[in-house]
């Protein structure tokens, strides 16, 4: 198939304009969409670091916990059940605490015989945290819940206390942790709106969220496409996938158990929305593109101008000029003074051919006048005399005899 030019200057000037942005704008449009991959690679990094940051903290309040209820476990008062002096201790403890909700201690049965906290009589033998102790784990950690006491979101942990070294269990402790103390590592993060912080516990039900959200509530499963996904891993992942509130979201996920092997408790999750995360690079991405565009235009006019002024006229000139020559003018010359370059060549071979010519019809008007004078001094010269004239051509074989 044979490509077919545009017989117009500009119109090819500005296609050679074309043939140099169109690569460009390839390798920008390329560029967006390594960069959009970046840019979800960054803020699965950072969300990943802020998740492993607040997991850490996690397990640090977990340990704390731990020596806070084994401390409690080994004092008397707690040991021999005295109400009392247990209640007054535990108000000791959570004044040093304020990240915890309530202290307390239930006994073998799971009722309780002492709080921090103002309490009635109740049984928490149902509780998962009691129930695991009673079955031989010695820490544990319960589900969700609002406090029975103190009436705001609480993480149960639970510690056995036995009657003597490796005795009977007695006893348990229970420490609830308050679930709204992550907020500010969050805000000092500086991630994108409608970012979050979640904490899921091991049932998927919505522990914590930092912004709050009525779409997202505490207490109820979140996203069951988000849960199944984290489920397939033990400790860490990282993905994207739609949150409860509809929003796509690349998600960093750390599991946290007590212990190594044990089963996660809690989930900590980081959110940033895909669409912010990708908008930054498309933005990029089109300010490098508009930037193309204006210099697109910009190398359009020039070689516009250029075509029209500096080719387009020029050529004009010449082809008026041979056409003027083609019907005989020859005294047309272009006019182009410059001998450099082609078209000042060309212009100047047209001239000097021009020239030539005009001065080979020059010489031979003037021959023809020459020998049409001489034709006639022959032709007065034989009328003129009485003798006869003859005359003999050896190329063509013929002579010439006057009529005298």
């Amino acid at each position: 198939m044979k490509i077919r030019f545009p017989g117009s200057v500009r119109l090819n000037l500005l296609l050679v304009v074309l043939a140099g942005v169109v690569p460009v704008l390839l390798v920008v449009i390329g560029s967006g969409w390594e960069r959009r991959a970046h840019e979800i690679e960054h803020a699965k990094l950072t969300s990943a670091r802020l998740a492993e940051f607040i997991a850490h903290q996690q397990e640090l309040e977990a340990l704390r916990i731990r020596k806070i209820l084994d401390d409690l476990g080994a004092r008397q008062a707690v040991r021999a059940g005295d109400r009392a002096g247990t209640d007054e201790l535990f108000r000791h403890y959570l004044a040093a605490n304020p990240n915890y909700v309530n202290i307390a201690l239930l006994d073998a049965a799971g009722n309780a015989v002492a709080s921090a906290l103002p309490f009635t009589s109740q049984n928490l033998s149902g509780r998962k945290e009691y129930r695991e102790v009673m079955a031989g784990q010695e820490f544990a950690v319960g589900e969700y819940s609002i406090g029975r006491v103190s009436g705001v979101p609480v993480l149960p942990f639970a510690l056995a206390v036995r009657a003597g070294e490796g005795g009977a269990i007695s006893g348990v402790l229970l420490a609830t942790l308050r679930l709204q103390e992550f907020g500010g590592f969050f805000d000092h993060s500086m991630l994108p709106p409608d970012s979050f912080l979640g904490l899921v516990d091991h049932r998927g039900m919505r522990l914590y969220r930092y912004p709050i959200k009525d779409a997202a509530p505490v207490g109820e499963k979140v996203f069951q496409n988000v849960w199944r996904t984290i489920q397939t891993v033990k400790r860490e992942i990282e993905f994207s996938e739609a949150s409860s509130d509809g929003v796509r979201r690349v998600f960093s996920v750390r599991r946290v158990a007590l212990g190594d092997g044990g089963e996660p408790y809690v989930n900590i999750f980081v959110g940033i929305p895909e669409k912010i995360i990708l908008s930054q690079a498309d933005a990029v991405t089109a300010r490098f593109v508009y930037l193309l565009g204006a210099s697109l235009v910009l190398s359009c006019c020039l070689a516009w101008l250029v075509g029209k002024f500096g080719i387009h006229d020029r050529v004009a000139r010449l082809v008026a000029v041979a056409q003027r020559l083609g019907r005989g003018e020859l005294s047309a010359r272009s006019g182009l003074l410059e001998s450099r370059g082609v078209l000042g060549k060309l212009a100047k071979a047209l001239d000097d051919m021009a020239s030539a010519l005009q001065k080979d019809v020059l010489d031979r008007i003037r021959s023809e006048k020459a020998l049409r004078a001489s034709e006639e001094r022959y032709a007065l010269a034989v009328r003129g005399t009485s003798d006869g004239i003859w005359d003999w051509d050896m190329a063509a074989r013929r002579g010439y005899v006057s009529d005298r």
